[in-house]
C-alpha cells in the first residue's frame, strides 16, 4: 500500500492544477466532470482516515464546481484544513495561485514529456531492432536446414 507521502502531494498537485485550469465560468460539461472527480475521491482515496475526513468536509462544505475562483478557494481551504490536522503550515490562496498560474510551474512539463517520449521511442526502436535481428537469424538458420 502506498504511503500518504507518496500519493498525497501528487494528488494535491493534480487537484490544484485542475482547479486553476477550470475557467471562471466553466461549461456544464466541465462542471460535471469536476464534480465526478470530486465524487470519485469519496471512494478512491487510498487512506481510510483521509477518505473519512474528505467525506465529512465535502458534506459540510460542498465544492462549488460552477465557478473557477470559488473552487480554487474551496480546495485551498480544504488543503489547509488537512495541513492543520497534520500540524503543517497553511498556505495562502495567493501563494497557491502563484504556483499554478505562473508559466514557471509548467515550463518543465513540456521538456519532461518530450524527454519521456524520446526514451519511449528509443526503447521501442531497440526492441524492434532486436526482434528483427532475431527473426533474421532464425530465417537464416531455417534456410540452412532446408539445403
Amino acid at each position: 500500500m502506498l504511503s500518504k507521502s507518496q500519493w498525497g502531494p501528487r494528488l494535491w498537485d493534480f487537484l490544484h492544477a485542475c482547479s486553476f485550469a477550470l475557467p471562471e465560468k466553466p461549461t456544464e460539461e466541465q462542471t460535471k466532470a469536476f464534480e465526478k472527480l470530486l465524487e470519485a475521491l469519496r471512494v478512491l482515496l487510498p487512506c481510510p482516515k483521509c477518505r473519512n475526513h474528505y467525506n465529512t468536509f465535502i458534506e459540510e462544505k460542498p465544492a462549488p464546481a460552477t465557478c473557477g475562483t470559488d473552487l480554487q478557494k474551496w480546495l485551498v481551504d480544504f488543503h489547509n484544513d488537512v495541513n492543520e490536522r497534520l500540524g503543517k503550515p497553511t498556505i495562502p490562496l495567493e501563494t497557491v495561485k502563484a504556483n499554478y498560474i505562473s508559466e514557471a510551474k509548467f515550463s518543465g512539463s513540456a521538456t519532461e514529456t518530450s524527454s519521456f517520449w524520446i526514451w519511449v521511442a528509443a526503447i521501442a526502436f531497440i526492441i524492434v531492432f532486436v526482434v528483427a535481428v532475431c527473426l533474421g537469424l532464425w530465417h537464416l538458420k531455417g534456410m540452412r536446414q532446408v539445403k
